[in-house]
């Protein structure tokens, strides 16, 4: 079976500064894979070469066959990201956060109501729907970026750093959503 993330002697430079140096690995269909390392490794840039944020400057990128490099938007469709900082607009409601998701990642206007409805069930923030983003939680935050990026049913999550600045129990908490994301089977991996 063909890995769904391949990434073959992967660098990126950033002038004289090597960031990611001749990195390789696969990451198989279901699991979960994490990056560790300390602050400056190379993480978010890994990360956000293979979301098609940044160009590499050397290697190969795959997701679910798709060139990273060459094949961009295709890529874009079968992946769902949840970036280091908070990007969600803290003037609008919840359900108008994950609307704006849904026009696009062009979810079919019949699906849009079941799908936010599904979302925010997976994340237990189905009753927040209608609350502006400013009054919610830095964990109850972090919920609604998990479920904006499942919007689109993408086979590939991508969380950076999803539990930074979390207090002790929401982190765990964060965890559970994410194994049982994984265990139902929602996504092919993170």
């Amino acid at each position: 079976m063909q890995p769904i993330i391949e990434v073959k002697n992967y660098t990126k430079k950033y002038g004289d500064f090597t960031a990611v140096d001749n990195v390789s690995f696969d990451v198989e269909e279901g699991s979960i894979f994490a990056f560790l390392g300390p602050n400056g490794a190379g993480k978010s840039t890994t990360i956000n070469t293979l979301c098609t944020m940044m160009e590499k400057t050397a290697g190969t990128l795959w997701i679910d066959g798709k060139d990273v490099s060459t094949e961009k938007d295709a890529v874009r469709e079968v992946i769902g990201v949840v970036f280091q900082s908070q990007t969600l607009d803290e003037k609008m409601t919840v359900s108008e956060n994950l609307n704006m998701h849904c026009v696009f990642y062009k979810v079919p206007k019949h699906e849009v109501k079941q799908r936010i409805h599904f979302v925010l069930n997976l994340v237990d923030l189905l009753h927040w729907q209608n609350k502006r983003v400013s009054s919610l939680s830095g964990g109850m935050k972090r919920r609604v970026e998990i479920a904006r990026a499942l919007l689109h049913y993408p086979k590939v999550l991508f969380l950076d750093e999803p539990t930074t600045g979390l207090d002790p129990q929401t982190r765990n908490r964060m965890w559970e959503y994410i194994t049982r994301l994984q265990k139902e089977k929602i996504l092919r991996s993170f």
